[in-house]
């Protein structure tokens, strides 16, 4: 989320972070999760905030700011999509060996 913030926010805020050192980590950091996630729907919102993530971190390259924001919201809308999806699987996963329930 830091990541997104400092790069919502730069330059107004920010003026000193390197913002192009702050985009990488955040494309970086959805990689990741794009390989380590195994639930197929957050795998699909996980990939598709990257390529939002990678665009807008070429137009700010580009010095295109305002459309690079409005590339990182939707790649943090589909973040927050991704994470719903992995918690709605873990919710629905049923544990392997339930305990009885107590009678009383």
């Amino acid at each position: 989320m830091g990541c997104y913030l400092s790069a919502k926010g730069w330059p107004d805020f920010y003026p000193e972070l390197d913002i192009q050192e702050k985009l990488a980590e955040l494309v970086e950091r959805i990689e990741d999760r794009v390989v380590r996630n195994g639930n197929e729907t957050g795998h699909h919102w996980f990939a598709n905030a990257l390529e939002y993530a990678k665009e807008a971190q070429q137009l700010y390259r580009d010095g295109q700011v305002e459309a690079g924001r409005i590339l990182l919201r939707q790649a943090w809308e589909r973040l927050d999509s991704a994470n719903k999806a992995n918690r709605r699987a873990t919710a629905r996963a049923p544990h392997p060996n339930p305990l009885p329930k107590e009678r009383g």
